[in-house]
């Protein structure tokens, strides 16, 4: 099979796959195409958690048709059982000849067992087609799955001139509500947001996503001492919506008060300054099974996040406005560094939404930690 044709076949598993995305917590997206000859004889792909992976419902869809024919996965076969029995079995039982793998599964339950499976049945098993976009397009389950730590993106929403808020503190709205409205739909691909409790007094969110999260949607708040209001609608909503703050001084009435109100106050520890550290809560984070975290403010925690090399990735919405003015808040302070680059980003992608532009970047070789505390 030619190249061009192999690429255009496993690109259209990863489009199967991107239905899915952000669907499937905790399984990754995964897509597939069953082909024989020229022809595509099944299509699949993961819809939730629990259904048939994205290997069953392509070969289901082929049925008979699949002996001797072609796959195409976006992700390394299963070869263990969960909610579902292996894919491995349902492949060797439907009788293909070929596998091509975009990229490995980092899932210590898998990660190159089913390749090796596959292979010792006498299938032939290519990988690394399209592997990067494979591995972008479920680049929080990679990193939760190497690491044990969640995939931190940083959400600023800023004017031209890189401010986040007027000299009152007043940031409502600098976007559009078109850049609102997608921000909510990251929230709901993915399991957690935080914040700094700055945020929290300026501007009394509710850090709520798009309807249909479910219950496993988690509010987060560094707050050293525990001054988040009672009265402020993060904590008067917490009966509905798990919410943690993460504390370090000792506060143990305000501990309990919050916990009237079915706040989770959880303590990490730090050094003689005595704030949050940041790499701890997330952490924690990972072990509550969180793969995708969204930082939504302030500017403090933005530049703790990118000043400790914590940030996976940045999705800056730039409203075409002009702030200016002494006293305005920039989205980032003091980052640690007085090369005239500072830290590095890579430009992935630029869209508009509305008026404003959404900027997505990830971290570019030359970004370093530099040491520095959230607080």
């Amino acid at each position: 099979m030619a190249k061009a044709r192999e690429e255009a076949l496993m690109a259209e598993a990863l489009r199967l796959a991107e239905k899915a995305r952000g669907l499937t917590y905790p399984n990754p997206a995964v897509g597939a195409v069953v082909v024989k000859g020229n022809r595509v004889i099944g299509r699949g792909y993961h819809r939730r958690w629990g259904a048939p992976h994205a290997e069953v419902v392509a070969l289901r869809q082929a049925g008979k048709r699949a002996r001797g024919g072609d796959l195409f996965v976006t992700l390394e076969p299963c070869c263990h059982y969960g909610r579902t029995p292996p894919c491995t079995d349902a492949i060797l039982e439907r009788g293909i000849r070929r596998v091509y793998v975009a990229t490995l599964d980092p899932n210590p339950l898998v990660r190159g067992k089913g390749v090796r499976i596959l292979r010792r049945a006498g299938i032939e098993v290519r990988t690394g087609l399209m592997g990067r976009a494979a591995r972008k397009l479920n680049e929080s389950y990679m990193k939760v799955m190497k690491t044990g730590r969640p995939f931190v993106t940083v959400k600023v929403a800023e004017t031209l001139d890189g401010r986040i808020a007027n000299a009152g503190g007043d940031s409502k709205w600098i976007t559009s509500a078109a850049s609102r409205a997608e921000v909510k739909e990251m929230r709901k691909r993915s399991q957690a947001i935080l914040v700094g409790v700055g945020t929290v007094l300026r501007d009394d969110p509710t850090l709520l996503p798009a309807a249909g999260t479910g219950g496993r949607y988690i509010r987060c708040v560094l707050d050293t001492g525990l001054s988040i209001p009672l009265d402020s609608r993060l904590v008067r909503t917490a009966a509905s919506t798990r919410t943690i703050v993460y504390f370090n001084h000792d506060r143990k009435k305000r501990l309990q008060q919050l916990e009237k109100y079915n706040v989770i106050g959880v303590k990490i520890g730090s050094d003689s300054s005595r704030a949050v550290r940041i790499d701890r809560v997330l952490e924690h984070l990972g072990r509550l099974g969180v793969q995708d975290l969204i930082v939504e403010g302030g500017a403090r925690v933005f530049t703790s996040f990118v000043r400790e090399g914590l940030a996976d990735k940045l999705v800056i919405f730039v409203a075409p406005n002009i702030m200016g003015g002494e006293g305005t808040l920039s989205s980032f302070l003091d980052v640690g560094t007085r090369d005239v680059g500072g830290i590095r980003f890579e430009v992935d992608e630029v869209s508009r939404i509305s008026r404003d532009v959404a900027i997505t970047l990830y971290p570019g070789r030359r970004a370093r930690r530099v040491s520095g505390k959230a607080r």
